[in-house]
C-alpha cells in the first residue's frame, strides 16, 4: 500500500489504506450524498461510482478513470457525510524507482573511485560513506515495505 497523509479530513471517516497503483499527489474523497462516497485519484479528473457506506463499515472506493486506483475507508459515525477529504499519496513504486536510480549512481561512483582516482585514504573514506548511505536507503525502503532488506554481501564488502 502507498504511504499517505490525510491533509483535509472528513468528519466521521477514517482513511485506512491507499493502493500502490495511485500516483503521487492529492486525491479527493467526496460525500456524494449523506451516505455515499466517491474517490478521485491523484492525477484523475473523474470521480468513481458512488459507494454506500453505513456507520462502522469499511469500503474500498475506486477512481472513475482507473478502477485500480483505490482508497479504503471506514465510516466512524452515523452522522451525515459532508464535504470532501483530501489525501496526499506517496507511491512506494516511485520510491523504489528512485532507489534504483540512486543505487546505480552510487555503484558507478564506487567503481570510479575504486579504479584509482585520488588519494587512497580519501578513496576508502568515500567508499565507506557511500556504502553506508546505500545500506541506509535499502533499509529505509525495506522498513516502509515491511520486508527484510536484500543486500548482497558483495555490496556490503565493496566487492563489485
Amino acid at each position: 500500500m502507498a504511504e499517505f497523509l490525510v491533509t483535509s479530513p472528513m468528519a466521521g471517516l477514517s482513511v485506512l489504506a491507499v493502493a500502490d497503483a495511485n500516483a503521487e499527489g492529492s486525491g479527493t474523497i467526496t460525500a456524494a450524498t449523506a451516505d455515499t462516497l466517491t474517490w478521485t485519484a491523484p492525477g484523475s479528473n473523474t470521480a468513481g461510482t458512488p459507494v454506500a457506506i453505513a456507520d462502522g463499515e469499511t469500503k474500498t472506493l475506486a477512481d472513475g478513470t482507473t478502477p485500480a486506483h483505490t482508497v479504503t475507508v471506514k465510516r466512524t459515525s452515523a452522522d451525515d457525510l459532508e464535504d470532501t477529504a483530501t489525501v496526499f499519496t506517496t507511491a512506494l513504486a516511485s520510491l523504489h524507482d528512485r532507489l534504483v536510480e540512486v543505487d546505480a549512481a552510487i555503484t558507478k561512483t564506487l567503481n570510479a573511485i575504486s579504479e584509482g582516482f585520488g588519494d587512497m585514504r580519501v578513496q576508502r573514506e568515500s567508499l565507506d560513506i557511500l556504502r553506508r548511505y546505500r545500506q541506509q536507503l535499502y533499509r529505509a525502503y525495506a522498513n516502509r515495505r515491511g520486508i527484510r532488506p536484500r543486500i548482497a554481501s558483495a555490496d556490503l564488502t565493496g566487492n563489485f
